[in-house]
């Protein structure tokens, strides 16, 4: 899964979120979620990349690369 880069990446944002004029977003949430539910959940989020992917092809102007993780994991 290649969690070293996910890990770098997690201490990137906390060292350089104040400072990226709104160019770095995150969220952290507990809820609980069947696995149906789960399932659902990580369907809409591939559905949600698919909606807002560009290709450096067709992306807009002011458009930059940026990268975004999900993952899921029971807390107990």
């Amino acid at each position: 899964m290649r969690m070293e880069e996910d890990v770098e990446l997690a201490r990137q944002f906390t060292v350089g979120q104040a400072d990226s004029e709104g160019w770095m977003r995150g969220s952290r949430s507990l809820t609980h979620l069947t696995r149906a539910e789960l399932d659902a959940f990580h369907d809409d989020y591939l559905a949600l990349l698919a909606r807002y992917a560009h290709g450096p092809e067709d992306a807009p102007d002011d458009a930059r690369p940026v990268l975004l993780r999900w993952f899921g994991l029971p807390a107990d």
